[in-house]
């Protein structure tokens, strides 16, 4: 039992709830820093070490109990290191299946011709545009028409960059996986529900990376027409940053010296807005008063709620 009535010494403020609060409070600033130098592929590994090193300590201790201790015979002394042992060679095996693909990031990063401790961030923008076909023409089977397209900052073209992009659409769709191989980068699609759609990266073959998969969700309804009759384009985008890690020199060299030009326009371009910083002040100040209303709604209900209940209210 605890008596929360007695007093706490100072010898063991000191040392018990003080030394703990700082040694606490240093592994969460360590860990931080570290994480702002580190690559994520070598936090990763990191991770995955640290259980593997935890079962070997403690196979260790074990094995070291059972030698010291003479009384257990041979054969109980073999099983239990067994017993020991197998949650050990688990977590080996997990531990190697963690550090396959960091390492083979972290390896890919270091190859000869890689600029070490540099980063290249390319922003770009992935969006769709919906709009209702109207009663005419709207089915159950298609509702709307929408294009999704992947597009630079502003009017920026990104072919310097992005070789062509892959649209992986819902499997109901026929060929759901559509590729783009020019710009404009879009693709534009009938149907009647809301879904997410894969858009695949492929970069110039000068980068030597990857492809790079971001997913964004198809909006067909508007927050102010939850009904989707209105015929007034639904605009839905998402800013995304593209970053190269130690990237090729002559890449990185070439992306450097690009001359920013103008792109080939999107078949939505005249719904979509140029880019200001007072529509997104007032986007945001608009959002902030929506939380305000709806937190005073939801106050007005609890207190009607409460006033409604048995024990709520009493009346002298």
């Amino acid at each position: 039992m605890v008596d929360l009535g007695a007093s706490v010494s100072p010898y063991f403020f000191f040392t018990r709830v003080l030394s703990t609060a700082f040694f606490t409070a240093l592994s969460f600033q360590a860990g931080n820093t570290a994480y702002l130098y580190l690559s994520v592929a070598f936090v990763q590994m990191l991770k995955a070490v640290k259980p593997v090193s935890t079962m070997l300590c403690a196979f260790a201790l074990t094995l070291l109990l059972l030698l010291l201790l003479p009384a257990i015979t041979p054969a109980v002394a073999f099983v239990q290191m067994l017993k020991a042992f197998t949650p050990v060679s688990t977590m080996l095996c997990a531990f190697l299946f963690r550090l396959e693909r960091p390492t083979a990031r972290l390896i890919a990063t270091m190859q000869p011709g890689r600029l070490q401790n540099t980063e290249l961030v390319v922003p770009i923008i992935v969006g769709t545009v919906s709009q209702h076909l109207g009663k005419k023409q709207a089915n159950d089977l298609a509702s709307h028409r929408w294009t999704v397209y992947v597009r630079g900052n502003g009017n920026e073209d990104i072919s310097h960059l992005v070789q062509r992009v892959t649209f992986n659409l819902h499997p109901s769709f026929k060929d759901p996986v559509r590729k783009v191989e020019q710009q404009p980068f879009e693709l534009t699609e009938t149907g009647w529900g809301e879904f997410d759609i894969g858009v695949v990266l492929h970069f110039t073959p000068d980068a030597q990376e990857k492809d790079l998969e971001v997913f964004h969700r198809l909006k067909l309804y508007a927050d102010d027409d939850p009904t989707g009759q209105s015929r007034k384009p639904v605009v839905h985008e998402q800013w995304e940053e593209v970053v190269f890690v130690n990237p090729q020199q002559a890449f990185y060299q070439r992306i450097m010296a690009h001359q920013p030009r103008a792109r080939i326009p999107l078949s939505i371009e005249g719904y979509l807005t140029p880019p200001s910083e007072a529509a997104d002040l007032a986007a945001i100040q608009e959002a902030r008063r929506k939380v305000a209303q709806m937190s005073a709604n939801i106050r007005a209900q609890l207190q009607q709620h409460a006033m409604d209940s048995p024990g709520g209210m009493h009346h002298m």
